[in-house]
């Protein structure tokens, strides 16, 4: 298992209350990190977690990167599940683009169906 604090800097680790992922039952917490490595780039990131398990990742990223990195996950995952004004989601492989802020998303698989009800809304 890799630990965060020997690959980036740990800002801050808080505790959401109450909890706001559906998978969330009884805990909800969030590792704020600087210096996380990610597309050549040392950027921002935010680690959040459900019950103590990792449910979803943001990575900032720039304005001027949301084409290049739709593009590279258009070529490793095909088209994308949903596009929205403001989020390119590619839902099958949990990954999505949001551009406002400018962000990349990583989900687990048990936040995959609660994400395609809000897409489809």
């Amino acid at each position: 298992m890799i630990e965060l604090d020997k690959i980036c800097k740990i800002k801050s680790d808080r505790q959401i209350s109450p909890p706001e992922l559906p998978t969330a039952t009884k805990t909800q917490s969030q590792l704020d990190v600087e210096k996380f490595m990610y597309a050549g780039k040392k950027r921002n990131a935010e680690f959040i977690f459900a019950d103590g398990i990792l449910e979803m990742v943001w990575i900032l990223t720039e304005a001027a990167e949301e084409d290049t990195l739709i593009a590279g996950f258009t070529k490793l995952y095909g088209k994308p599940t949903h596009v929205k004004e403001d989020v390119t989601f590619f839902l099958n492989n949990g990954v999505a683009v949001r551009n406002d802020p400018h962000e990349v998303l990583f989900i687990s698989d048990r936040l995959k169906a609660p994400y395609k009800a809000w897409l489809e809304q």
